[in-house]
């Protein structure tokens, strides 16, 4: 067994202290995958490794990074249900989304703004960053723009099918926003994202941010 798939089993079996000794002798290992397609993180999340999974993204492991099936880490973590690991992660996004937000309202000097989808004033308290595709992933919330731009640029629209129409718009935001972002408040993320930024349990994504900032503090 070589020294990725050593760290791969560490991981999926709940060997907290071989993993974190592997990779602090090898930490350009955190992402690697191996033959069959597979993270260390990947192999904690399929596992319900709690804290294996949060040993690796203190490394900073990759969110995003596939697992076995090709699919992005935090949306495979969205679909679980009972998996305190694919929670925690969901919570550590979450807390980067604030972060991140943070971040900008304060580069900027943003004393308020205005939510990107429904137009409504909120402070740095009543936003929650979500990336261009993931706004876009809101079935509702993408036909109605879509539909608002077909009335506004019929030209350009009329002969595109409702997925090139989208990735016309996202590709056009992305270019456009200064921080190729979308703030979003507490009420349309309750509308149109709850799934996406919280999984099927947001009070149990919340029990692990609570815990997070608790043992922060």
């Amino acid at each position: 067994m070589d020294i990725l798939d050593n760290i791969i089993t560490a991981a999926s079996s709940g060997e907290l202290e071989k993993l974190k000794a592997l990779l602090e002798k090898y930490p350009d290992m955190v992402d690697k995958s191996n033959s069959a397609g597979l993270t260390p993180l990947a192999g904690a999340l399929v596992n319900k490794r709690l804290e294996e999974t949060e040993y690796l993204l203190i490394k900073n492991a990759d969110k995003r990074s596939c697992m076995e099936n090709g699919q992005p880490a935090l949306d495979w973590a969205r679909e679980q249900d009972n998996n305190d690991a694919a929670f925690f992660l969901i919570a550590w996004d979450y807390l980067d989304r604030l972060y991140a937000a943070a971040a900008i309202w304060k580069k900027h000097k943003i004393k308020e703004a205005y939510c990107d989808i429904c137009l409504a004033r909120m402070t740095e308290e009543d936003s929650t960053m979500l990336s261009v595709d993931e706004a876009f992933m809101a079935e509702n919330y993408s036909n109605k723009v879509v539909e608002q731009v077909r009335k506004q640029k019929p030209s350009l629209f009329k002969d595109k099918t409702p997925k090139e129409a989208v990735e016309i718009v996202k590709d056009q935001i992305k270019k456009s926003a200064p921080t190729g972002r979308y703030f979003v408040c507490e009420d349309c993320v309750e509308t149109y994202y709850l799934q996406i930024v919280f999984g099927k349990d947001r009070d149990k994504v919340f029990e692990i941010v609570n815990r997070i900032f608790e043992e922060s503090n």
